[in-house]
């Protein structure tokens, strides 16, 4: 039909030889988005660091001493850069292959074909097919057909706009409705959307509070290391009687404390395993922030059709006929008629096939989100018209008591016209002709996904176009609380009515695209974090104001394009996976960060009371990357992989602050009382040390016992493991860290280190047990 047409219209497209010519010239719609960061410039982010920096300067100072052990810690610095650019390598490599994956085709005209290519290969002339649904990747104009284009993603308003012959689309919007073919007049980076496409990238961005409070941390060492550093190791070259080497060592050690070098490690690397274990369970992160963003939610918005039903109808039977003759032509001729593409019309044209005999009519009026009818009118027999009963006859009070008795399906009202139909206005002779009645397929597990999200807190609210007494309906046939709490969005005629009722009311029907948009924001104005999720060009905007957007893959590409999570096997079911594994990762993070932070806290405090009282700094660097290692590092990484569905309360930030605080708090007064201890007895260098290792060593346990309560079998394995590992590198391998191991203390020194472990663990727990 497509192709007899163009005949007709003589519309046949680039040639071969066109198409070389204008490649060769340049002139096709090559990628202009921005390009992979080159190789050598990963290697260079993930080496040449401030961190990086530092450790080097520190490892220059040790190797000068003639102390190579005490490099241990470079290890960690190694590995940690090696990890980081292994991920980014990765993701570097899983971004291209997903554009390749995704990279989108489209039709064009070609020597009188229809070929399928992709978007990167249409040049400059093309002939390009569009219809409902399709996204405008370049900038065309109109050559035959007509259609409505939602320019809502470069304008921002959402008002439907007609196109016509001649008439121009600009890339980036999308039809709706509607078939043309079009000339490209612009590609690649000459086209408009080319222009703005960053800028929308951006707008798009999950926000991350977990990364903001660890780059927050970060930044605060970042500014102090380096001022704190130079006066510090010249006060322990005065405090040590200006030896390079005892000096060195201490200020070494004091600096690597502060350092968290794992925390940043430990985030990137839960979200990026969170999004891998997401994507084995076809939900595909745009990034590995969106994870965290869906974890945050409190309220999920869903759009019914191809979210909590499948997206299709079945035809399930005509109501309320006056003549089946009469309403069996009129919605052949309109099948035969009408060019819609929804599903509403694919399962009407299903029943009622298209007949190649019906007359052709003198003008039709297609289906749109905005009219919610179509209709066609014809010179001998006058305007067949198929939609909302509730738009075609206003208010006919007969006619709305006769659709209410169908709520559990979708209504078509089918109606006659001796008046033409028009896009701006239904005529006002309309007779009832008969009802459609069509049943949504509500997904099989859409109950059991319900569920999980009421009984972890989360809100479900329903916002549709569709009729409010059906979607009330679907609501409670699914388990959505307060279903029957149900306004037409219509209704709402301000803004701050719609803040009114966005609360209050669970079901929104008949809404808009504008209107869908309006309520989520509403809900973010009350204060809360607002998921939706949708499939249709209708919900673009919603999707876009949302704080986490969650499209299906079947769904339109303007859908995908601006949501941060994409459902690849269009499932809803697969929602609860994805808000388990985002509350999994930031629980673990916020709660295995305190370790990395208590250490730099008491680090910290530690280096300004070693410039201030002149005291020599208690560990060496060695025994530094021990604690770091059995109380911090290691039991962090194993923590933040745990199950954790609670949800997510408080600023990350403070809660880490005041996890951390009271450890940090108790091994400073730990180390001071160590410190006049050992003026007091008189006790040897090396001993003195090796008392505050383990000290300061039981006080990190005491924190990671602290943070693994509630204790489970899991927990307990992790915190026994590390006092046994703890024990075993005292008791076994002091000498390797250069301690002197308790056997060598004597035993008075071993009294005065068992009384300071438990004054020490004492304060800590007066000091947390004030905090509640």
């Amino acid at each position: 039909m497509l192709n007899k047409k163009m005949q007709e219209t003589n519309i046949k497209g680039l040639s071969e030889s066109e198409v070389c010519k204008r490649v060769s010239e340049g002139l096709y719609n090559f990628d202009s988005s921005p390009k992979p960061k080159p190789i050598g410039d990963v290697f260079k982010d993930n080496f040449f660091t401030l961190f990086n920096f530092v450790n080097l300067i520190l490892a220059v100072m040790i190797i000068f001493t003639g102390s190579l052990r005490n490099l241990m810690f470079m290890a960690v610095v190694i590995c940690n850069s090696l990890i980081s650019l292994f991920q980014e390598l990765r993701a570097r490599s899983a971004t291209e292959k997903l554009k390749l994956i995704s990279s989108k085709s489209v039709k064009v005209l070609r020597d009188s074909k229809i070929l399928d290519i992709l978007t990167e290969k249409i040049v400059l002339d093309d002939i390009v097919i569009f219809q409902s649904g399709s996204q405008i990747i370049a900038d065309c104009t109109v050559v035959q057909g007509s259609c409505e284009i939602d320019e809502s993603l470069l304008t921002g308003e959402s008002n439907l706009i007609e196109k016509n012959i001649g008439d121009s689309l600009l890339s980036g919007s999308f039809v709706v409705s509607g078939k043309v073919l079009a000339r490209a007049v612009k590609v690649g980076r000459d086209t408009y959307s080319a222009k703005i496409s960053r800028g929308l990238k951006n707008i798009k961005s999950a926000q991350s509070e977990i990364m903001t409070a660890v780059k927050k941390i970060v930044k605060i060492v970042s500014i102090i290391i380096i001022p704190v550093g130079i006066p510090l190791f010249i006060n322990q070259l005065r405090a040590n009687n200006f030896n390079y080497s005892p000096a060195a060592l201490t200020s070494c050690a004091a600096l690597i404390g502060m350092i968290p070098e794992g925390l940043a490690l430990l985030t990137s690397s839960v979200l990026a395993v969170g999004a891998t274990r997401l994507a084995h369970k076809k939900v595909l992160a745009k990034d590995i922030y969106s994870v965290e963003s869906l974890a945050r939610i409190d309220i999920i918005c869903l759009d019914k059709t191809g979210t909590i039903t499948e997206g299709t109808f079945e035809y399930e039977g005509l109501k309320e006929v006056k003549s089946n003759k009469e309403i069996e032509k009129a919605l052949t001729w309109l099948t035969s008629s009408l060019k819609d593409e929804n599903e509403t019309f694919k399962a009407v044209k299903a029943q009622f096939k298209p007949d190649q005999n019906a007359p052709k009519p003198q003008s039709i009026v297609p289906f749109t989100s905005q009219r919610k009818l179509s209709g066609a009118f014809f010179k001998a027999h006058g305007s067949y018209i198929m939609g909302s009963a509730e738009l075609i006859f206003k208010d006919n009070q007969t006619v709305k008591n006769m659709v209410e008795k169908y709520s559990n399906f979708r209504v078509l009202a089918v109606a006659h016209s001796k008046q033409e139909i028009s896009k701006e206005r239904v005529p006002n002779d309309v007779n009832l002709l008969g009802l459609v009645l069509l049943k949504d397929k509500i997904r099989t597990n859409a109950s059991e996904t319900i569920k999980f999200f009421q009984e972890n807190n989360v809100e479900v609210k329903i916002i549709s176009g569709d009729s409010t007494p059906t979607i009330s309906k679907i609501g409670k046939m699914i388990g959505i609380k307060n279903s029957d709490c149900a306004i037409d969005a219509r209704e709402l005629n301000s803004f701050s009515e719609v803040i009114n009722h966005a609360k209050t009311h669970t079901i929104f029907g008949r809404a808009t695209p504008e209107k869908k948009r309006e309520i989520i924001k509403a809900l973010k104005v009350k204060g809360h974090t607002v998921a939706m999720t949708g499939d249709g060009v209708n919900d673009v905007l919603a999707l876009k104001e949302a704080d986490c957007s969650v499209a299906m893959a079947s769904g339109s590409t303007a859908a995908r394009e601006i949501s941060h999570l994409i459902l690849m096997n269009s499932d809803f079911s697969s929602i609860p996976s994805a808000v388990s594994e985002g509350r999994r990762a930031i629980n673990n993070i916020k709660i295995t960060s305190s370790l990395f932070l208590s250490k730099t806290i008491y680090s910290v405090i530690l280096a300004a009371m070693m410039l201030i009282f002149a005291i020599p700094y208690p560990f060496l660097p060695i025994q530094m990357s021990l604690i770091n290692t059995l109380t911090v590092g290691i039991p962090s990484f194993l923590l933040a992989f745990e199950r954790n569905k609670n949800k997510l309360k408080g600023s990350i930030f403070s809660d880490i602050v005041v996890i951390s605080l009271p450890s940090a708090i108790s091994v400073c007064i730990n180390l001071v009382l160590c410190f006049l201890v050992k003026k007091c007895f008189k006790i040897p260098r090396e001993i003195y040390s090796s008392i505050a290792v383990v000290t300061t060593a039981a006080l990190g346990i005491a924190l990671l016992r602290k943070i693994c309560t509630p204790m489970n079998k899991f927990r307990y394995t992790i915190f026994y493991g590390v006092i046994l590992s703890s024990a075993a590198a005292v008791l076994l391998f002091g000498n390797t860290f250069l301690m002197k191991t308790p056997f060598e203390w004597g035993l008075k020194n071993t009294l005065i280190a068992i009384l300071l472990g438990a004054v020490s663990i004492s304060f800590y727990k007066v000091i947390a047990h004030s905090q509640k």
